[in-house]
C-alpha cells in the first residue's frame, strides 16, 4: 500500500491494508487494517511487597478517537505554581519531591510464545498459538479465565 497525508491509501493485493479503507476488527467482513498515528507512554515499576494497588478510575479521562480528517484535540493540564513548594512523598513512593504516580493497572502474569511455522500468515498468529500464550499468562498469574473481566485486543 502507498499512503501519505495528502493521498488516500491504495490497497495492494496480498498486503494487510483494507481494500475499502475501513478497519473492522472482529467482523466477518474485515478485509485488513488502515494506517493511523498514535502515541502512548506506559510507565512500569515494581510495587512494594506489602502494597495493595488501587485503580484510580477518577483520574482516567474519557477519550474519543478523533476523525481521521480532523487534528486531535489536546487537553492542557494546569501545572503547579512555581511559588508553591513541591509536594513531598514518603520514601519509596515516588521521586524525591514528587507524589507517586497512580496505578491504573497491575500486571499479574505474562506469557510469551512463538508460532513458528504454525501461524496463519507472516502477520497473523495462529489461533492455537494465541490460546497457548493466554494459558501461559493465566498460569503465571495463578488465575482462572473466569476471573478475567477485561481484555484489550
Amino acid at each position: 500500500a502507498s499512503f501519505s497525508p495528502d493521498d488516500p491509501v491504495r490497497a495492494v493485493d496480498g498486503m494487510i491494508w483494507a481494500a475499502d479503507g475501513v478497519c473492522r476488527p472482529f467482523s466477518a467482513n474485515a478485509s485488513g487494517t488502515v494506517p493511523a498515528d498514535g502515541a502512548a507512554i506506559i510507565v512500569l515499576t515494581t510495587l512494594p511487597a506489602q502494597a495493595k494497588p488501587t485503580v484510580n478510575s477518577s483520574a482516567l479521562e474519557p477519550f474519543t478517537a478523533p476523525s481521521p480528517f480532523q487534528p486531535p484535540v489536546h487537553t492542557a493540564h494546569p501545572s503547579p505554581s512555581h511559588s508553591q513548594s513541591p509536594p513531598t512523598s514518603p520514601p519509596g513512593s515516588g521521586s524525591p519531591g514528587r507524589p507517586p504516580l497512580p496505578a491504573y493497572a497491575t500486571i499479574d502474569g505474562v506469557g510469551v510464545n512463538n508460532d513458528g511455522r504454525r501461524k496463519s500468515s507472516f502477520s497473523q498468529p495462529s489461533e492455537q498459538g494465541q490460546v497457548e500464550v493466554l494459558r501461559l499468562a493465566l498460569q503465571d498469574a495463578r488465575k482462572h479465565a473466569s476471573e478475567i473481566d477485561y481484555a484489550e485486543a
